[in-house]
Order: structure tokens, then sequence, then C-alpha cells
């Protein structure tokens, strides 16, 4: 895939996760509003106690639900106490309801059904029951109550803290209307977005979110004391004592929208950034290349270093360039091998080599060796053999872990500079930001609509950042000097090998040719293509029945010595060592 190929993947990708990331935070109290809501809460408050609350609920599946209820935290009774508390006064009920209160010393009030009702209703509770289950439907539910709060004096203000919800199903649409006239000094609403109309009364204006903090705080003339009954607490200072948890209060919560919109932005912009990125810092130089090339690019590269370098992304390599470097050295007589019954033996030839990574492959073989030929039946059963002796097993492990999936990645570096940490800011961004989120989430308490929205965007903005940095290393990065058109010319050679038709069309008469062409086609991944069309064309060279039976061959040492797993098959002692293993889901 070409360079611009691969961007215009990369930024669409984001996009599309940027918009339904965000789109899934709007729409998520939506989507988990649940079974049943209140459409409408209303409540009246008046400065002599009285509270009038009025719920409109929406029962979404029929049957489900035999109650809708009002808690209180405060004790609930029918009569005042000789503590602060909450006196019922009047519950009107829809049609073929029956209303009830159960109040904190669990004693229920209800015309029937008083027994279903004590077993199911908590205390302090007040609400509606229905012994078939509420159908799909609205129902309206009025409550009025007296309130006989604590309130906080110091002789020139009172302070009054009503909680009115705080565990509660979403209320997607609040008003609340309170008394004022001219005792209130100063209101306080939670949470702050909160819309607060002043007139003659006092409205406040909005939604609240499931079990999402609703309160409001109010500072009083020393008058409402003669309209209130309520419990009264002298204290000093009671306007600063007010005036600062709120003054912190609403900046944490600035802070948290603020946040939120940080979040949203940088959503958005990441497309748009990374593109800034590439043009900076990726962008290649426009080089002429043939879209087939017919002859091997560089003879001189090292297949591995091919493999490594240009088959994908510049700092990745797998089996084939295995494969290839041990073609390679057969090819130049370094090694010899024969094919024999659906294995190999390989006879060293020449142990002289320059590069490193060959070194490494001959010395791997080396271990094997008897008189300096190798077989591979005997490599698996030595490796077995080798099973339980976890050192050497680990050693081996290790080596061909080097030679089939790692060897030394400062090669590609010659070639390339990798941009994969330019791109890995956004990943440290969005890590801190939902961080910074779950720390205010917990500091702030009725903000959790705006906390998960944060939550989500940063949760977005990471799953963003992962798409960049899986893109290509050099997408971001750059190649060095000239190497981008090498890397175009492989990138030629690769897709020539990869058609049977131009293989037929370009095919070579020369068997050193076809034996370059296998070689560096399997550092490539396409030497089963070369394999192929060789035997189309009625081609006989011995490095294609090698090629076939090498990765059968391999493959099954290469597993063979890789460490053993964690558990699964049996049973030990400590963590980790249980029969079985997997995980939990959901049902």
């Amino acid at each position: 895939m070409g360079e611009i190929k691969q961007l215009l993947v990369v930024l669409t990708l984001t996009v599309i996760i940027g918009i339904l990331g965000l789109s899934l935070s709007r729409y998520i109290p939506i989507l988990l509003e649940g079974d049943v809501v209140v459409l409408e809460y209303r409540a009246e408050f008046y400065l002599n106690g009285t509270l009038v609350e009025e719920y409109v609920y929406e029962v979404r599946k029929p049957g489900k639900f035999k109650m809708l209820y009002r808690i209180w935290d405060a004790p609930l009774s029918t009569s005042r106490l000789e503590m602060p508390c909450v006196t019922v006064l009047k519950v009107e009920v829809p049609k073929g309801t029956v209303g009830y209160i159960k109040d904190h010393a669990g004693r229920v009030y209800s015309k029937s059904h008083t027994r279903v009702i004590s077993s199911l209703a908590e205390c302090n509770e007040v609400g509606c029951y229905k012994p078939g289950g509420f159908d799909a439907g609205r129902y309206k539910v009025r409550y009025v109550f007296r309130l006989y709060p604590p309130v906080e004096y110091d002789g020139k203000l009172c302070h009054l803290n009503l909680k009115l919800a705080d565990e509660h199903i979403p209320y997607l649409s609040v008003s609340i209307l309170i008394e004022n006239n001219g005792l209130i000094e100063r209101v306080y609403p939670h949470p702050p977005s909160l819309e607060v109309v002043e007139g003659s009364n006092i409205e406040l204006r909005g939604y609240s979110w499931k079990d999402e903090l609703l309160e409001v705080e109010l500072l009083l003339k020393p008058e409402a004391l003669k309209y209130l009954d309520c419990f009264v607490r002298k204290i000093d200072d009671v306007e600063s004592r007010t005036f600062w948890p709120n003054l912190i209060y609403s900046f944490q919560y600035s802070v948290l929208k603020i946040l939120s919109w940080i979040v949203e932005i940088t959503v958005l912009a990441v497309p748009f950034l990374l593109l800034v990125i590439y043009i900076k810092y990726g962008r290649e130089r426009s080089y002429t290349v043939p879209r087939y090339l017919s002859f091997v690019p560089n003879p001189a590269r090292k297949p591995w270093v091919v493999n490594l370098v240009f088959k994908g992304d510049a700092l990745d390599f797998d089996e084939d360039g295995f494969y290839a470097t041990i073609l390679d050295l057969h090819r130049r007589g370094k090694i010899r091998i024969i094919p024999r019954d659906g294995d190999l033996l390989i006879k060293i030839v020449d142990k002289n080599v320059d590069d490193r990574y060959e070194r490494r492959v001959l010395r791997f073989l080396s271990r094997f060796s008897v008189n300096d030929t190798v077989d591979t039946r005997y490599m698996r059963e030595k490796i077995e053999e080798l099973k339980d002796d976890r050192l050497r097993i680990s050693e081996l492990s290790r080596e061909l872990r080097y030679l089939v999936s790692s060897p030394d990645r400062r090669v590609a570096l010659k070639f390339m500079i990798s941009g994969r940490s330019r791109v890995a800011v956004f990943m440290v961004v969005s890590i801190i930001l939902l961080v910074v989120s779950i720390v205010l989430a917990d500091l702030i308490p009725g903000a959790g609509l705006t906390v998960m929205k944060a939550m989500i965007g940063s949760g977005v903005l990471l799953v963003q950042s992962i798409v960049a940095i899986s893109a290509p290393s050099t997408l971001f990065g750059r190649w060095k000097g000239v190497e981008y058109k090498e890397k175009l010319e492989w990138d030629a050679f690769r897709r020539l090998l990869s058609d049977l038709a131009l293989i037929r069309q370009y095919a070579p008469q020369d068997l050193s040719m076809w034996g370059e062409w296998l070689v560096y086609g399997t550092a490539l991944g396409v030497g089963d293509k070369v394999v192929e069309a060789m035997k189309e064309l009625n081609v006989h060279l011995p490095e294609a029945s090698i090629l076939t039976v090498m990765p059968t061959t391999f493959r099954p040492i290469i597993t063979a010595a890789s460490p053993p797993s964690k558990g699964g098959v049996t049973g030990g002692f400590g963590a980790g060592g249980g029969f079985g293993g997997g995980g939990g889901g959901a049902r």
C-alpha cells in the first residue's frame, strides 16, 4: 500500500472513531435510561418547610415494575419527630394503584396490600403499588411533605442545604421553584449546571442523570426562622463557610466541563494534527518508479534486511526472513540442503560469513549438527528432549526468537527515522486526561454525566492514538537519503512476483535469476507465488522444493522451542498455576 493510501486509511479511521465516540458520549444518557424514567420532576419549596413534588414517570417495559416510589435518607414520619425529619402530608397516586408510606421505623400505611408492601418497600419510602405491575405508559404521582431540617445560624444569616435527590432514576426534566419573599440572600445550585432564574421566586431548571446529586443550598435572612420550623445550630461565619466550599466545588466542576470540551476538541483535531505531522515530518520526496519491476532492485542487500526493512513495516521481521536467509546461504554454497522424506538434511560447508545475522543462523544450525550435518528430524527430537531443561530451552527460545522475529532493529534505523514517538504523544495525553477525569469523578459529587463524557472522550482519543501508532513507522517518520526510492522499487518487485501472469511474462531464462527471485520473493513474503510459477513453466530449481518443505519443517521446531505457557493444561500451586484458564464474560 502506498504512503498516501496508508495516510488516508489512518485519517479515515481516526475521523470515524472520533465521530462515533463523541456521538456515543452524547447519546449514552439515552442508551442507558433504562426501562423507567422520570420524564418531568417538578418541586415547589416554601419557606415554612412545605415541599410539593410531582413526578411524571414513564414506564417503558410493561409488567416489570410494581412500585413507583420516592425514598428519603432523612427519617420519614407521619408526625414531627424530635430530630430533623420529613413528614408526609399527602400522597396522590394514579387510579388503580395503592398509595403507601413506610416510615423510619418500618411501619406501613396503606389502604390495602399492607403485607406485600411491607416486604417490598424500604424504610423512609413513599409511593404507589400496583399488584399486577404497571403497563407501559406515563404515571403522575404527587407528594406533599413538611420538612423539619437542620439550619446553621450565626446571628446574621441562616444556612439551609436541601438535598432533593442523590440515588434515583434519570430525571429528564427538572424544575424546582423556591419561594423567595425577599428572604433569600444567595442560592447555590448543585450541580452548578442547573440554570437559576431569579424573580419574585427562584426557579432552577435542568435535568438530573441517574444517581446525580440534585441539591440547592440557601443563605437566608434571620427572619426566615419565623416561618421555618427547624433545628437550629449556632456556628460562626455562616457566609464564609458556605461561600468557600461552593467556590471550590464550582471551580472543580468548571475544570471538569473544560476538560470535557478539551477532550472533544482534541478528538476532533487528531486527524488534522496527524495530517500536519505527516506534512512536516513524514512526506517523502517523489520518485518515478515503474509499477512492476522484473529484476532484484539491490542484489547486494541481505535477504533478512529486505524482510525487515522493505517487506512491510520497516521495524517488523518474520519467519520469511529466516527462510530466505537459509535459501540464500544454500544458493551461495555456504550450506547444502537436501530434501528427504518431508525433512531436510543441511550440510554446513563454510562458516565464514561477514554478516552477523547469518553467523547466528549458522551457529544455531551447528548446535544440532553431527559432523557438520543437520537432520531436521533429529533437531525436533532433540528439542523435545530439552523441554524439561528450563535453562537450556529458555536459551534456545531466545535464540530462535531473535532469528525469526526480532533481529537487530538498529539496522532498520540506518534506513529510516521512526515517527511513532511523535504520534505516541496522543496516547500520553489521552492517559493523562483519563486519569484526571477519574480523579475529578471522585472529587465532584453530582457530575456523573460530565465525567462520563470526559472519560469516554479520553478513551476515544486513546483508540485514535493506537490507530496512529499502529500505522507503518515511516508514515509519520522519514526514509533517509534515497532509501525511499529503493523501498518503492522493492514494492514494485513484490507486486510483480505476486501476479502469476506477470511472472510468466517476465520469466527469466537464467536459472540463477530464478534463484534470486525465489530468495528475495521469500524475503518479501511471496516465495510461494514464485514456486507456483516455476511449476507452471516447468522450471526445475532445487531451492523450490526446499522452500516448499522448509516451513513445515521449521515451524514445529519454532513452536516446540517456545517457552511453556502459564497454565491451562496442568494444575499447580501459586498464582497462575490453576487448571483451566480462559476468562469470564456476560450472558
